[in-house]
């Protein structure tokens, strides 16, 4: 009997060039690892039908009349059931008339959960501007966010407050009033956003006062309560009116993570994109140090305003970039310090990509460092999670070649079209 056909080397690397009979414990971790790698592909497709970057955007502010106002850019696909159903509404003569669109109104104005000194506020909504210039394609894309802006308000809060002025004694100050009551900005806002609608997350809030220069800005998911937002300040307790730098870095790490999963799939498959080119883990730690150090230094640059590159350029180079990794995986098996120049300068673009989030959405004041570190070292948590599974996954495989053979080419065939596909739609839209 013949023995059995070695494998082929995996890219030279002796430590990995063995070969085994395959035991039932190897072909059930195999089996395992296959089952993992079709997760991926499937969330990956699944990401093709959700849209990136369609977080909610919500202004919330205090007019000079002490009447509320707020600004929700949203994405409707998720509450229409379909991209077909949202392209409906938007191109209603009159979409407000439609009993599906009144019962999603109703639903969001019940989801705004915003309460001024601890008492919840009544919102309308006054006006609604729907996305109907955008063409069918953009609304079933993956690729394209159709947002429609909501506008809402609130009806001024009359507080009660102690006269200081004597009944007996009229002041001109006071003939306008009752002299028991005034309308005042409240003194505390609170926001949360409910279940009741769905909400893409992560939800943007700003909330401000014209009666001040003070604001809020803060990233929520669903269900999570907003930080107090003081718009004249708190007399008598100073210390107050700084939310502690934990809850900011707390915050920030947690939408640092958010964005990488589930939100960032193009970042995901740059990083898919190395751990398939790898052949040893000391490749992988160097390529994914670069990547990092690169990202980092623009993320600053840009978040901080020293450097501005448009986003209609940065969003397709760094679709460009996972197609460039998965290609150079095909063609020939990387060069550890040749792919690590070429990751440093890729990690420079997908900074700027990760900076022109962070400007959308804002800074709290006076934690610009603080979340601008929390929001990275939650990228690097999502990042690092992404490579121990890949790494776990990899070392499962008892067959290095039958790695590259099923996996590593196949993959790298998967992630190249999906970087060009992405390239085209976002040069082209």
């Amino acid at each position: 009997m013949l023995p059995p056909e070695k494998p082929t080397p995996l890219f030279g690397n002796p430590a990995l060039n063995y070969y085994k009979p395959k035991s039932r414990n190897a072909l059930s971790r195999q089996n395992w690892a296959r089952a993992l790698l079709w997760l991926v592909g499937l969330l990956c497709a699944a990401s093709s039908n959700a849209h990136l970057l369609n977080m909610t955007k919500a202004e919330v502010e205090i007019l000079p009349d002490n009447s509320l106002r707020a600004s929700l850019l949203v994405d409707l696909s998720r509450e229409a059931g379909s991209g077909e159903e949202y392209f409906r509404w938007s191109n209603l003569a009159n979409p407000t008339r439609d009993p599906t669109v009144q019962a999603t109104l109703a639903r969001l104005t019940q989801g705004l959960n915003i309460t001024a000194d601890s008492q919840p506020l009544h919102w309308q909504v006054t006006h609604i501007t729907w996305p109907k210039d955008r063409p069918l394609s953009d609304f079933t894309s993956g690729l394209s966010w159709p947002m429609t802006e909501i506008q809402l308000a609130a009806p001024a809060a009359v507080l009660s407050i102690p006269s200081t002025i004597p009944l007996n004694r009229p002041s001109k100050t006071s003939s306008s009033l009752s002299p028991k009551t005034q309308a005042e900005p409240p003194r505390v806002l609170q926001a949360r956003f409910s279940d009741g609608f769905r909400f893409e997350e992560p939800i943007a809030l700003r909330m401000s006062c014209a009666c001040s220069n003070l604001s809020l800005n803060r990233w929520l998911v669903r269900n999570q309560q907003s930080p107090q937002y003081y718009p004249t300040g708190i007399a008598n307790n100073e210390t107050a009116t700084q939310q502690p730098a934990l809850n900011v870095w707390r915050d920030y790490i947690w939408l640092g993570i958010t964005h990488i999963i589930p939100k960032g799939w193009d970042h995901v498959l740059f990083v898919l994109g190395l751990l398939l080119g790898m052949h040893t883990a000391r490749q992988l730690i160097i390529w994914i140090s670069g990547f990092t150090l690169a990202h980092t230094l623009t993320l600053g640059l840009a978040a901080k305003g020293a450097i501005a590159v448009p986003s209609q350029w940065v969003e397709p180079a760094i679709a460009l970039t996972i197609a460039w990794v998965a290609v150079e995986n095909l063609m020939h098996p990387p060069k550890t310090y040749l792919r690590l120049a070429v990751v440093f300068a890729f990690g420079l673009i997908h900074g700027l990509g990760f900076a022109g989030v962070l400007k959308e959405m804002g800074f709290p004041p006076g934690d610009f460092t603080t979340a601008l570190i929390g929001f990275n070292v939650g990228v690097e948590v999502a990042q690092l999670a992404i490579v121990l599974l890949g790494w776990i996954i990899y070392r499962t495989w008892a067959n290095p070649s039958a790695w590259r053979r099923r996996v590593a080419l196949p993959g790298s065939v998967l992630i190249a079209a999906t970087g060009l596909y992405w390239a085209v739609v976002r040069l082209v839209g």
